[in-house]
């Protein structure tokens, strides 16, 4: 009792002092630390959820994308839907969100990830490729969420298509992906195949395409019904988001 009140104040007097506040590990801070690349692509075309930019949480390393997420299901999603049972599907699952999901008490939790060499992935993590969901039936999920990976798939409208498939029909996907706001259509070309050449051309070197404003556009062209909030301009600026990212929010109907 009295360590966690020590905690507690200790808390309420760095928030004082602080200038920032992760708001899934809930700690004060000074400062975030930096992420994303140098790529000239991002800053030509102001790049959104890319580039460097300090958004890392020092303490539990949660990015300003996956924040954005949690926020999203913590204060919308889940206080709207209190007493439902939701079958949720976690691609790509990012450490601090999938810990959160496992343990919410209304979420049967289920994720997946392509599996690649170099990489290790948790136990419960099942290997999986978002344009051949074919192990998956239709209808199956409630929620899908898949952050910041469409942008590493050879063809995403296949992917896009596969994802809103196992959704059931009143059920919706949160599909980010990192966008430039000065460029108006999708930019992809096949023949752009290196490492190098992919960095210069879509600002990671394991990038395929680099998504303009039209990227609501491909979603609805996949089935989709697409609201594109801006629930990021509600939050403070001690929660590290992107105030001028938006929450592509997909839904089957």
């Amino acid at each position: 009792m009295i360590i966690r009140l020590l905690k507690e104040a200790k808390n309420k007097i760095c928030g004082i002092f602080k200038k920032y506040k992760c708001p899934i590990c809930r700690t004060h801070f000074d400062e975030y630390l930096p992420i994303g690349t140098t790529a000239k692509v991002w800053k030509q075309y102001v790049g959104v959820g890319a580039g460097v930019r300090k958004a890392v949480c020092p303490v539990c390393h949660s990015t300003d994308r996956e924040r954005l997420v949690y926020l999203f299901f913590k204060d919308y999603y889940f206080a709207e839907n209190k007493d439902r049972h939701i079958k949720l599907l976690h691609i790509a699952p990012e450490s601090n969100l999938s810990k959160y999901l496992m343990k919410h008490p209304n979420v049967e939790y289920a994720a997946g990830d392509k599996r690649c060499e170099g990489y290790s992935y948790p136990d419960y993590v099942r290997d999986i490729d978002i344009m051949d969901l074919h192990d998956i039936a239709d209808n199956t999920y409630d929620v899908v969420i898949c952050n910041h990976v469409l942008e590493h798939v050879p063809d995403d409208i296949v992917a896009m298509k596969e994802l809103r498939r196992v959704i059931k029909p009143a059920g919706f996907a949160v599909l980010q992906v990192p966008y430039a706001l000065k460029l108006e259509t999708t930019f992809e070309d096949k023949t752009i195949i290196t490492p190098d050449a992919r960095f210069e051309a879509y600002g990671q070197n394991d990038h395929v395409r680099l998504y303009g404003m039209d990227y609501k556009d491909r979603l609805e062209s996949a089935g989709f019904r697409v609201k594109a909030s801006e629930i990021s301009k509600n939050y403070p600026a001690k929660y590290g988001l992107n105030c001028n990212e938006n929450l592509f929010v997909c839904y089957k109907a």
